[in-house]
C-alpha cells in the first residue's frame, strides 16, 4: 500500500527529532562543569499578521448591446385632389357705340391760308438748301433772274449787319440798297430765328403790281436772312387780327394783368407786325 506524502511526513519527522535530541543531549554531558546557556538576547520575533486576502475586483460583466426597433415607415395616404369647379364666363356687357358727332366743315379760307404758308415755307427751305449747295454767289444771281420766283413768291436775302438787300426778284433796281431805301416795311431783324418766323406786312405784289398785306416766312442761316411771302385776302388779315386780340384776352383771363403787362411789353409778344396795346378804361 502506497504512503500519502503527508503520512510519510510524519514518519521520518519523528525518527529525526528524536536523533537530534540524543545527540544534543550526549554533546551537555560530556561537560564536566555545566554551564548554563546565556538567556538569548534576540527578541523573539513577533508574529506578523497576516494581511487579509483582498477580495478581487468582480470582473466586469458584458452589458447587452439593445438591439434597434425597426419603425414601420408610415404609409403615405392620397390627398384625393379637388375636384374642378366649373367657373361661370362673365357675360359680355354690350358697349354702346358713341353717337357720332357732327365735324363742322373746314373754314375754306383757313384751309387755303394753311396751304399757302406750307408752300411758302418749303420755297425758303429750298433757297437755303440751294446756298448750302452752291455758295452765296450762284443762290443770289438765280434769285435774282426771274426764273428764281414763283408766280407771287420772290426770294429776298439779305445781310442782317448791314440790313443790304443782296438779292430780289423785284428786280435789279433794289439789290444793294437798305431796306430802308427799298421801302421795305419789315419788322427788326434782329427778331429773326434760326427756327424761322411769320411776320405780316405790306408789300409789293409782282403780279398785280399793287401794294397789299403779305405774310412772310424768315429765316436766320449762317449770319444771311432768307425771306419770301404770299400775299392774303384783307378778310384774311382781319381774322388774323382778331386772333392776335383773343390771345391777349385769353392770356389775361389765366395769367392776370401782371403777367399780360410784361408779356406784352417784350418783343415775344410781336407776332409779325402785330403788337398789341393795352389801355386803362
Amino acid at each position: 500500500m502506497f504512503l500519502s506524502l503527508d503520512t510519510w511526513a510524519r514518519s521520518a519527522f519523528f525518527p529525526l527529532v528524536i536523533a537530534l535530541f540524543v545527540i544534543f543531549s550526549l554533546a551537555c554531558g560530556s561537560d564536566p562543569t555545566a554551564t548554563p546557556a546565556p538567556a538569548s538576547t534576540v527578541a523573539a520575533p513577533t508574529a506578523t499578521a497576516v494581511p487579509e486576502a483582498t477580495i478581487p475586483a468582480p470582473a466586469p460583466t458584458s452589458t447587452t448591446e439593445p438591439q434597434p426597433t425597426e419603425t414601420p415607415a408610415t404609409t403615405p395616404t392620397a390627398t384625393p385632389a379637388p375636384a374642378p369647379t366649373a367657373t361661370t364666363a362673365p357675360q359680355p356687357t354690350e358697349t354702346p357705340a358713341p353717337a357720332p358727332t357732327a365735324t363742322p366743315p373746314p373754314d375754306p379760307s383757313e384751309t387755303e391760308s394753311q396751304a399757302d404758308d406750307a408752300l411758302t415755307r418749303a420755297y425758303v427751305t429750298a433757297a437755303i438748301e440751294r446756298y448750302d449747295r452752291d455758295g452765296l454767289d450762284a443762290t443770289v444771281a438765280y434769285y435774282n433772274e426771274p426764273a428764281g420766283s414763283e408766280g407771287e413768291r420772290v426770294m429776298t436775302i439779305i445781310d442782317p449787319a448791314s440790313s443790304l438787300i443782296l438779292a430780289s426778284g423785284l428786280g435789279q433796281t433794289v439789290v444793294g440798297m437798305s431796306m430802308q431805301m427799298a421801302g421795305a416795311v419789315f419788322p427788326s431783324l434782329d427778331s429773326v430765328t434760326a427756327e424761322g418766323m411769320w411776320l405780316e406786312h405790306q408789300g409789293f405784289n409782282p403780279v398785280t403790281s399793287q401794294q397789299g398785306p403779305q405774310r412772310s416766312f424768315a429765316v436766320r442761316h449762317d449770319g444771311l436772312i432768307f425771306t419770301s411771302g404770299h400775299f392774303i385776302l384783307r378778310e384774311n388779315l382781319a381774322g388774323a387780327t382778331k386772333n392776335y386780340v383773343d390771345k391777349a384776352i385769353e392770356l389775361y383771363r389765366s395769367e392776370g394783368l401782371e403777367a399780360t403787362i410784361a408779356h406784352y411789353n417784350s418783343r415775344d409778344s410781336m407776332d409779325g407786325q402785330f403788337y398789341l396795346f393795352l389801355i386803362g378804361a
